[in-house]
């Protein structure tokens, strides 16, 4: 496995994590 590809991949996982997380917060203080 590519190194890179597999880092890109985590990457995009730890940015999609922490997007679904953010909005979950906001939603979470409003309600």
């Amino acid at each position: 496995v590519d190194k890179r590809a597999y880092m890109s991949v985590g990457s995009l996982t730890l940015r999609e994590i922490s997007k679904t997380l953010l909005v979950f917060n906001t939603t979470s203080k409003c309600s």
